[in-house]
């Protein structure tokens, strides 16, 4: 028998005034805390609430409520810093990337061009892993996604205009 179909038969069981109600709550309590089934456990307690003589029933089922509740509170920040860690890894090899088509492109030129497309790569680089913290933080991860994406060929194309000049030969 499911839970749904224990709650169901507790709540019959409750509003025929039989004696086996209170043990058909308790099972069910207990199968719905291993399934960590919150709402099964809200329908629950308000059919326990309409029994005369629950006994410490409703306490126990809001106790698992409660248990519940914080378990779901500490697995969340764990799933949203692994899919941070996640963008900013392929926001490095969007950063690596970045770097060695500009060498490519380029041939590095005068040292000091190489060193300022380092810096412009760096501080827009740096720039974009701001945005994805940002968007992570405010809750908004499936967009931090695509940063690195929509990121990578505007800013090199501003670096690559910036250090050689648009008509400049290279």
């Amino acid at each position: 028998m499911d839970s749904n179909a224990l709650i169901r038969l507790a709540d019959q069981e409750a509003a025929d005034g039989s004696r086996s109600a209170e043990k058909t709550l308790e099972r069910a309590r207990g199968r719905l805390l291993r399934e960590q089934d919150s709402d099964g456990l809200k329908r629950l307690l308000q059919v326990a609430d309409r029994l005369d003589d629950a006994g410490d029933l409703p306490y126990a089922i809001r106790q698992n409520l409660k248990l519940l509740s914080r378990q779901q509170h500490r697995a969340a920040p764990r799933r949203r810093v692994r899919e941070l860690v996640l963008v900013l890894i392929l926001h490095a090899f969007g950063a690596l990337t970045w770097l060695a088509f500009m060498a490519f492109a380029a041939d590095a030129g005068t040292p000091r061009q190489a060193y300022a497309t380092l810096a412009i790569g760096a501080g827009t680089w740096l720039v974009a892993a701001l945005i994805v913290a940002w968007l992570w933080r405010s809750g908004r991860s499936r967009f931090a996604l695509a940063v690195p994406f929509v990121w990578w060929f505007p800013s090199w194309i501003l670096a690559f205009a910036i250090v050689y000049g648009l008509n400049g030969s290279v």
